[in-house]
């Protein structure tokens, strides 16, 4: 089964590709070792046991301080991995390896810093992880390693045309039409195709390099299950505020999230308070010590609200839901008639986010109403079916906050749009000096 496009990439950015060293053999038959059930962590360690680096993060990784404390120390490879599980072992090892390759592990001129970069695609691959066993789907380990590499491209590209790319980058946050559109209108190709074809190379196997290719599109192929969970987890992850992905669009479309629906509110608050520990923990090991201040912490408890939620569309029903808990919301519920509202409690504030007023206007027992059709209506009609995610978490911010009679915070850094960002001038391969579009194009199937 071929992939969706056949694109012919740029002379240069198949160059580019080319001088791309071939990933490890260690990371592929790793990832083939975790698909057997059960794992055999003895083949496992032979083969990690070839790579002295890797061996020694994941006897170092075993023992941490925060195993050491339980267990005696860790003398042999394979205890480590049986100690560490499955799951952690493969993220290492494919974190690890993709930041230390320097043709791509190299972020040193994305705005804002390249561990941004890499915190954004840690989290999105841990986001895709998780989302696959709270769905009970058999590929949770592939599901991490498409989110990890889904914005590949853009490091080759960056590391292509350099000042261009990274001006590109940094003017698309404001304008009104996503990146993958004006890299395809300026150079011909954009980041997800240019991610696909490097997975090629590396051969990846074909559902994750998929979900590469197709994760800002509504999935239509044999894998859209992979897709729409890489795809998804990008979405959930800018809301929450977790790195820079230099991308400030998430779709609004009513397949865009469908697999959340088949999740417990409870499942949904666990999945997103519980993404900051993890990413942390797995940051830790293979990302360089930050000072950044954009990590997605939930610092303020909302428990004296209750925020209920009706609206037509499932996926703003569930973004909506999933920037509510990164404000602090936990008290949250589904509501879809009068009849349901029944006695609201008095203890506590209800707030009510609907896209239909008209059926709630004169409902007693709600402490206030936001109208999330209102605000969509004041968004500027080129965006479609898209909005722009600073925005919209600085709308719920400011409505959840003051209806709840709680003070507005100062706007953090993922929620508010970063500084312009001006690279000293280099050689670089030239990107069309035509302005950035603003009017986009008719694209079937886009999903953001």
């Amino acid at each position: 089964m071929g992939l969706r496009t056949n694109v012919a990439l740029p002379l240069h950015i198949e160059q580019s590709l080319k001088s791309v060293r071939p990933l490890p053999f260690v990371v592929n038959k790793v990832l083939e070792l975790a698909k057997e059930d059960p794992v055999d962590f003895q083949a496992m360690s032979r083969t990690i046991a070839s790579d002295q680096v890797l061996s020694a993060l994941i006897m170092s990784v075993a023992n941490s301080a925060g195993l050491s404390n339980r267990y005696k120390q860790i003398t042999s490879l394979k205890q480590a991995m049986l100690m560490l599980g499955r799951q952690t072992v493969v993220q290492t090892v494919i974190t690890f390896t993709l930041q230390s390759m320097q043709s791509v592990g190299s972020a040193t001129k994305w705005p804002l810093g390249g561990e941004r970069f890499w915190r954004h695609s840690l989290a999105v691959g841990t986001m895709a992880s998780q989302l696959a066993v709270k769905l009970g789907l058999p590929y949770p380990e592939e599901a991490f390693v498409a989110g990890l590499v889904h914005d590949i491209g853009k490091i080759i590209m960056l590391n292509e045309y350099k000042t261009p790319y990274a001006q590109l980058l940094q003017s698309t946050r404001n304008n009104l039409t996503p990146l993958f559109l004006n890299e395809k209108k300026i150079i011909g190709c954009n980041h997800a195709e240019v991610g696909a074809a490097l997975c090629i190379r590396w051969k990846i196997p074909t559902p994750l390099t998929t979900a590469v290719e197709e994760h800002h599109l509504t999935p239509t192929s044999v894998f859209a299950a992979i897709v729409g969970l890489v795809g998804t987890a990008n979405r959930l992850v800018k809301l929450l505020g977790y790195g820079d992905g230099s991308n400030a669009f998430i779709s609004l479309h009513p397949n865009a999230a469908l697999a959340l629906t088949r999740l417990s509110i409870a499942d949904k608050i666990d999945l997103f308070q519980n993404l900051g520990p993890t990413v942390a923990k797995l940051g830790n090991m293979t990302l360089e010590p930050t000072d950044a201040t954009d990590e997605a912490a939930v610092t303020v408890s909302r428990d004296a609200t209750a925020v209920y939620f009706d609206l037509t569309n499932a996926t703003e029903e569930e973004l909506l839901i999933c920037g509510a808990v990164r404000l602090g919301y936990t008290q949250l519920n589904y509501i879809r008639s009068v009849e349901d509202a029944g006695e609201l409690r008095s203890d506590l504030q209800n707030i009510l986010i609907t896209d239909r007023t008209d059926k709630w206007s004169k409902s007693k027992g709600w402490h206030a109403i936001l109208s999330f059709e209102a605000w969509r209506q004041k968004q500027p009609p080129q965006l479609g079916n898209r909005v722009n995610y600073v925005k919209l978490m600085q709308w719920l911010e400011l409505g959840l906050n003051a209806k709840a009679g709680a003070p507005a915070p100062a706007p953090t850094p993922a929620h508010a749009p970063p500084p312009d960002v001006v690279d000293a001038p280099e050689e670089s391969t030239p990107v069309d000096s035509a302005p950035v579009d603003n009017t986009p194009e008719e694209q079937p199937a886009t999903a953001e």
